[in-house]
């Protein structure tokens, strides 16, 4: 048993359909043709140890044969982009054009033409309070410079819309997408190599995707064994984990985000606060309204929080701990004052129960931002601790926070 030619057509006819120009039937046929030859390499024997129904079985043939193909993709996608842990909404410095700095806040056309001259010189700037060397800068705007850019280590490259979508998601359509807008193809070897074997000018999609298969199929005949194969139940286990994959990957999005160390977490907090539409949900462990060292407390956040409250349409509700008689961690005392003083204004507040200590630290914005980790809203969390979240905006995940916020508010009483 292997792969047989209608199930390879089928994926063969679901990847020409995602072209602007699709495949002819011939092209189509004869592309099939290749990932049947290609099959009985990648899977030459299949031991029946347990039944395996052959519609099951050729789905496990076909998702075989292309998860190899897609293996030498990922090979191809494999670069040394630098990746940042920064939110998009920051600037890279050392990157960044003129109009970026300019746009900066405080920065303006001088400041950032400065800043560029600075950044430029040797030996290189390290840390971003070295810019107060910066005639007329001042500490204060160096300080927002920290809340809004960061100092990158860019790299130059040449990149296209469909070439960073296949190196960020490597994968047969969009490879495909890839041989159609572009003259891209493949090639396995070195700089010599690569002389020799770039195809002739005018190579369609149809081509460098059929040469993509021969590679492929080539490297697979002379690698596999005599006694290649898998049993029928080791068959099932990999399909029944790949289905999973790639349900999982169907049902995933893009999420940018930031990451948020010690008192970086409130300039970003208050933005998502204050950028709320619809609702603001926030558990967290311990809070207060105290008003300590310039912007460190949690006071901005407090009155962002009121803020919110007091606009028309927008639904804030906060759940905080409070622990039993004898419990070291005094929650109830901590959080009694921000209890008070946000039920004097339009904020709905809830306790946990005093038997389950509450030790989330979540904030959801709209069902779209999220804020989640390891700060609670307290002076000595701002101020005197090592504390990490990461800002995150995507519907899915912050949906998924605000669903387990609303249980657990649907199952505490009204305080009092």
């Amino acid at each position: 048993m292997s792969l047989d030619k209608v199930t390879a057509r089928g994926r063969i006819g679901e990847w020409s359909a995602g072209l602007a120009s699709p495949w002819t039937e011939q092209q189509q046929a004869d592309l099939a043709g290749q990932l049947v030859r290609l099959a009985r390499f990648v899977e030459p024997h299949l031991v029946p140890d347990v039944p395996l129904e052959p519609e099951r079985a050729q789905r496990y043939f076909l998702a075989r044969t292309v998860a190899h193909l897609e293996d030498w993709l990922v090979m191809a996608a494999a670069h040394q982009f630098p990746v940042s842990s920064r939110s998009g909404a920051q600037v890279g410095l050392r990157s960044a054009t003129q109009q970026e700095l300019e746009s900066l806040p405080g920065i303006g056309a001088e400041l950032a033409t400065d800043v560029r001259q600075r950044l430029a010189m040797r030996p290189p700037v390290r840390d971003l309070a070295a810019l107060r060397a910066i005639r007329g800068i001042g500490s204060e705007r160096v300080e927002q410079l920290q809340d809004t850019s960061y100092l990158d280590e860019p790299s130059a490259v040449l990149v296209s819309p469909a070439m960073w979508a296949f190196a960020s998601m490597p994968g047969i359509p969009r490879a495909l997408v890839l041989f159609e807008t572009s003259d891209v193809s493949f090639v396995f070897g070195d700089a010599n190599a690569i002389e020799r074997r770039l195809p002739a000018a005018g190579a369609g999609s149809y081509e460098r995707f059929s040469a993509f298969i021969a590679f492929v199929t080539e490297r697979a005949e002379v690698s596999v064994s005599g006694a290649a194969g898998s049993l029928a139940s080791e068959a099932v286990r990999w399909l029944n984990r790949h289905e999973l994959r790639q349900k999982l990957l169907a049902s995933t999005q893009k999420t940018t985000g930031a990451l948020l160390v010690n008192d970086a977490y409130v300039e970003a907090t208050k933005a998502a606060i204050e950028a709320a539409t619809t609702s603001v949900s926030l558990m967290v462990f311990l809070g207060s309204a105290s008003d300590g060292e310039a912007g460190r407390a949690p006071l901005p956040l407090v009155e962002a929080l009121e803020a919110a409250a007091n606009r028309p349409g927008v639904e804030v509700s906060v759940i905080l701990d409070q622990d039993d008689d004898g419990v070291p961690y005094k929650s109830a005392l901590i959080n009694r004052a921000l209890v008070k003083r946000l039920q004097a204004g339009a904020v709905q507040v809830k306790l946990d129960t005093k038997e389950t200590l509450l030790h989330s630290k979540v904030l959801v914005v709209d069902r779209k931002v999220c804020v989640v980790g390891s700060h609670n809203w307290t002076r000595t969390s701002f101020a005197y601790t090592h504390e990490l979240s990461v800002l995150l905006d995507n519907t899915v995940v912050a949906g998924a926070f605000q669903d387990r916020f609303d249980a657990l508010w649907d199952t505490l009483p009204n305080l009092q």
